[in-house]
């Protein structure tokens, strides 16, 4: 069985390990008629104002917690504001109970328990639309199955007998008793809204917990009104298992499970999440560029400067291509006849040994150069080496570099590919920190909503991306300029929707424990290859 990790923080057990002794004193000594029925009825009274009281305390702590986003606001305001005007109705409901005082019906209590369900209603509400999930299909027909029960059984068991025995003595009465169950159901609706949008993870835990807590409460206000209505609550001076069982114990559970629910995503806001960084973004090389040029029998007959930092000679003028290169016979005749035919070649991968006898990896380009008769007459090559040296090109003129940037280009090499995965490795670290964030919120829906809100941005803006649960971002090679214009905005989105489901002030902090995990030199290449034009950076300015 999958636990939740809530269930590991010291603090929640002790805490869940109270209420749990609580609920099993409640219903042993209801199951048992300890005390009497008589005893009994007030013993169950008993935690329900400090219970109300206590939820409150905990909501207002989050409220101040949330720091300004107007929707977390609301939704913890209206909860606090809700569960605060129910602890007042509990209080003065004990109160009045103990001083032996019978509180008519309705009371000042029913006003505040009444008007309570209009700020819950709204701090709810506005926990749904922040969320920006839809249920599936099969989850959408088991709320709307569930609800619909409810509302069968409210139907049968407490409207119609309600109706059916109108007094118009007792009007007012009649309208609180319908009241009642339109603000429960109403509740009823939305909580059952909020058990299907979150599935795994700690706060999906809290909020189940929160939903199972408020359907306890609609159904044991719903058999509070059918037995107060027909006279059946605490109707035997010993008491009864309707009375017990069917109302007393699943009020006060439901206080239980709320307070536990709301003390675990207290808990939750106040913990940061371990951020694993995994392998961190493959810089791009830097790489050396040397240029040969040759006439139409493939001799050398031009090499840049700087070839001598590769190779043990200045100059290799005069010598074939092939030999310069180390290519076999086979490999440089597929070489050149692709040459001759396409105009072009890119990206052919060769290895290189240096003066010292090490084998480089690297890339060659070739272009072909025809005569006004458009007949061969000779090619320009770029060789494309992985170094060390940072001061390897710094040989090369300006003509020199703008004829590496022509090749790169014209030949069709895949170089931009190679930036293209940095920057995307790069800005997805700070994506998974959100989709982290929202795993935790509730499991694999909200992930799924997050990556859902991610693809509507992209064809919003006409990206052509495509998102995936395994690898968040495809794999494909993107444009990239494309990837310049769109990984800053999935990546504010993706906060801005973390902070949505949790707070700025977490998200925030979960960001910069990334940060601080990428070396400064990860930071400046992202910095540099977000620039356009940037894509070419020469070994002597690096």
């Amino acid at each position: 069985m999958d636990v939740p990790q809530i269930f590991s923080n010291r603090q929640f057990r002790g805490v869940a390990i109270a209420v749990a002794l609580l609920t099993l004193v409640l219903v042993v000594m209801n199951l048992f008629v300890i005390g009497g029925g008589e005893f009994l009825s007030t013993f169950n009274t008993l935690p329900d104002a400090p219970l109300a009281t206590a939820i409150t305390l905990v909501l207002g702590f989050i409220w101040f917690k949330v720091a300004v986003e107007k929707q977390r606001r609301t939704l913890w305001a209206g909860l606090a504001i809700g569960f605060g005007m129910w602890a007042v109705a509990e209080w003065v409901w004990l109160v009045t109970l103990f001083i032996g005082y019978e509180l008519p019906y309705p009371s000042i209590a029913d006003f505040f328990w009444l008007f309570g369900y209009i700020p819950l209603g709204i701090g709810l509400l506005a926990r749904v639309r922040s969320m920006h999930i839809k249920p599936t299909p099969a989850q959408t027909r088991l709320i709307w199955g569930a609800f619909l029960f409810i509302v069968l059984l409210a139907t049968v068991f407490v409207f119609v007998p309600i109706v059916q025995d109108f007094d118009p003595q007792r009007s007012v009465e009649f309208v609180i008793n319908l009241l009642y169950p339109l603000g429960d159901l109403f509740l009823t609706l939305i909580v059952l809204r909020l058990f299907f949008t979150y599935e795994k993870g700690n706060y999906g835990a809290g909020w189940r917990f929160l939903a199972f807590g408020f359907l306890f409460m609609t159904l044991s206000d719903l058999v509070y009104l059918y037995g107060t209505w027909y006279g059946l609550y605490y109707a035997e001076p010993q008491g009864d298992m309707f009375s017990r069982f069917g109302i007393d114990v699943p009020y006060t559970l439901s206080y239980v499970l709320i307070f536990l629910s709301l003390f675990a995503l207290r808990v939750l806001l106040s913990q940061s999440y371990p951020v694993e960084l995994g392998i961190e973004p493959k810089r791009v090389p830097t790489y050396g560029h040397v240029i040969l040029s040759t006439k139409n029998d493939n001799v050398v007959i031009y090499n840049s400067p700087n070839f001598r930092r590769l190779f043990e000679v200045e100059s290799v003028k005069g010598k074939p291509v092939a030999e310069v290169l180390m290519l076999s016979e086979q490999e440089w005749h597929d070489f050149f006849e692709k040459l001759r035919t396409q105009g072009k070649v890119a990206d052919l991968p060769l290895q290189i040994q240096n003066r010292s006898g090490a084998l480089y990896p690297a890339t060659l380009c070739g272009m072909a150069v025809p005569n006004p008769q458009k007949e061969y007459s000779g090619s320009n090559f770029l060789l494309r080496v992985p170094v060390a040296d940072v001061l390897f090109d710094e040989d090369l003129d300006q003509e020199s570099k703008s004829l590496t940037r022509y090749l790169l280009e014209k030949c069709g090499s895949a170089y931009k590919n190679e930036i293209g995965q940095f920057l995307v490795d790069y800005h997805l670290a700070y994506i998974k920190v959100a989709l982290n964030i929202a795993s935790q919120q509730g499991g694999g829906l909200m992930e799924k909503a997050l990556l859902d809100e991610l693809s509507a941005i992209s064809t919003e803006h006409g990206w052509p991306l495509a998102f995936t649960s395994e690898t968040v971002l495809d794999k494909a090679e993107y444009p990239l300029d494309v990837l310049r214009e769109a990984l800053p905005v999935l990546v504010d989105t993706a906060k801005q929707f973390a902070t949505r489901v949790t707070n700025a002030e977490l998200v925030g902090a979960q960001m910069q424990k990334l940060t601080s995990q990428f070396s400064a030199a990860v930071h400046k290449d992202a910095a540099h290859y977000m620039e356009p034009k940037s894509e070419i950076r020469f070994a002597d300015n690096r």
